[in-house]
């Protein structure tokens, strides 16, 4: 599969661009390019269904797809911001969050909290401790 295909790579420009419309234009979207890439992170979503499952046995999976998919919920949540939480795309965007992203982040961290070691193997789970604590 492309790199570009793959929504985890797409997210990425998603959080990218709203964090360049949070910080340099005021929550808003100027040139639409969050718009744009939450669609195309949104179609390509649909066609990657197995990236997003987790072996509850393996840590170091829960800890990569921490590191892996904190920054693009992040990404979401500020894009939900920036197009409206009403919005159609805010609306599917919410649908994502609440179906897909949220649960996997949830069940992640509970896996690298029970089972991994306590010592410098974590950076999963710090990465999304600390988006956490940046976002509040």
């Amino acid at each position: 599969m492309n790199p570009r295909g793959r929504p985890e790579i797409v997210g990425v420009m998603v959080l990218m661009h709203a964090v360049k419309a949070v910080k340099l234009g005021g929550g808003k979207d100027e040139r639409g390019m969050v718009e744009k890439y939450t669609e195309v992170m949104l179609k390509k979503w649909e066609n990657s269904r197995g990236i997003m499952e987790i072996d509850v046995q393996d840590w170091s999976d829960a800890n990569y797809k921490l590191m892996v998919w904190a920054p693009i919920w992040h990404g979401m949540k500020m894009a939900r911001q920036i197009v409206g939480a009403g919005s159609p795309l805010g609306k599917r965007l919410g649908e994502k969050l609440r179906q897909d992203l949220e649960p996997l982040i949830q069940k992640s961290q509970a896996i690298v909290l029970a089972h991994a070691p306590e010592e410098g193997t974590r950076r999963g789970l710090k990465m999304y401790e600390d988006i956490l604590q940046a976002s509040s």
